[in-house]
């Protein structure tokens, strides 16, 4: 297992799924945070680059899987100074106009509409002037030990415009025949980067065959454009955030439970046909506005479907047919989420819940 710390050196533009066409709009925008499988394509690229032999053979070979080779375990913002990972805040959390967090229950869905397929809905914290929670990110160390404990206070999240920057250009289409610009085809194209030098894109990964290796620094391709980005193999056990997430893990390992909290950490592809057989369902789900991933298969030569998905930071609440440990649900989920789970989508982190979860309070 490694871990790789991805630095920018340049402004980055990350498409989101979404064709662009100008009779709709003329603005390219860019996601702060890619989809995993951009820094998969950067990370095998520069296994490629690194190792002749294995480029030699994958190349050469048509029956070549990229998931015997490589596997992404996490995705995180990193901040260096504090040593501390970030992800996504869960969707269950709001936010008052105070300031203070609130945690949503979620609670029996007494009314069928077709707006909601779950027995449990996430209501709004009544009483209270709220805002929702958009574009947050949570220390790991708030995440794992404080909010697990169904509890926001002390919890300070991070929003998403402090982190990242944005700056813009203009281009034009040409008309490739006669040389010349098309009228009315200029566009506004949308880029990002951190704010600080102390914030880095943070990457927990496998490589599968030890005949391959990634040099420990080294510079690598990122997003759209090919903009160049600085990367560094970091030690493990020297990042505070992994040091809270193995205490979380460990004190969770053997907690049984039939109701869980599942929170993605990345953008997840959900299929309600294929829960009817397995151990699980889905019971509530708290999320925002899907993500859409495509892209295109260079194997193919074709565009991929494009998929629709949980953002990452969608919580969801799973019922187990009977209490069973946490390891076990792992593998269900693990199982049940296995979309191209390999370049880092589906990821998640799981709680177990006391099981008065159908009084509308839990933790």
């Amino acid at each position: 297992m490694a871990v790789m710390k991805i630095t920018p050196i340049d402004n980055l533009f990350f498409r989101n799924g979404m064709t662009f066409d100008y009779k709709t709009t003329n603005w390219l925008k860019s996601d702060n945070m890619p989809n995993p499988s951009v820094f998969y394509g950067s990370i095998f690229t520069t296994m490629l680059a690194q190792n002749e032999e294995f480029r030699k053979t994958f190349m050469g070979n048509n029956n070549s899987e990229l998931d015997d080779y490589l596997l992404i375990k996490s995705i995180y913002l990193y901040n260096s100074d504090k040593t501390e990972l970030y992800m996504k805040a869960p969707k269950d959390i709001f936010k008052k106009k105070t300031g203070r967090l609130i945690i949503g229950k979620f609670k029996r869905n007494k009314i069928s509409t077709s707006i909601s397929v779950f027995p449990l809905i996430l209501e709004n914290p009544k009483n209270a002037e709220i805002e929702k929670n958009n574009n947050q990110w949570i220390r790991m160390y708030d995440f794992t030990h404080i909010y697990s404990n169904n509890n926001v206070y002390g919890i300070n999240l991070c929003n998403e415009e402090d982190l990242f920057s944005k700056s813009y250009k203009t281009g034009i289409k040409i008309d490739y025949k006669n040389k010349n610009v098309e009228d009315s085809m200029l566009f506004n194209q949308e880029f990002t980067r951190f704010t600080h030098k102390n914030w880095h894109y943070l990457i927990e990964f496998e490589i599968k065959n030890h005949d391959i290796n990634i040099e420990e620094k080294g510079f690598l391709k990122l997003g759209g454009e090919s903009k160049a980005a600085k990367y560094e193999l970091i030690d493990k056990d020297t990042i505070s955030g992994f040091t809270w997430l193995n205490e979380f893990n460990t004190y969770y390992k053997n907690k049984n439970s039939s109701y869980f909290k599942v929170v993605f950490t990345t953008p997840t592809y959900l299929n309600f046909e294929e829960t009817k057989n397995k151990i699980f369902s889905i019971i509530g789900l708290a999320n925002d506005k899907p993500k859409y991933i495509g892209g295109f298969d260079v194997k193919k030569l074709k565009p991929k479907t494009m998929k629709r998905m949980l953002p990452a930071g969608s919580t969801a609440i799973i019922e187990a047919k009977e209490s069973i440990g946490i390891e076990e649900i792992k593998k269900e989920l693990n199982e049940y989420f296995n979309y191209e789970n390999y370049r880092g989508f589906n990821k998640f982190l799981i709680i177990p819940l006391e099981e008065d979860i159908w009084g509308g309070f839990f933790r």
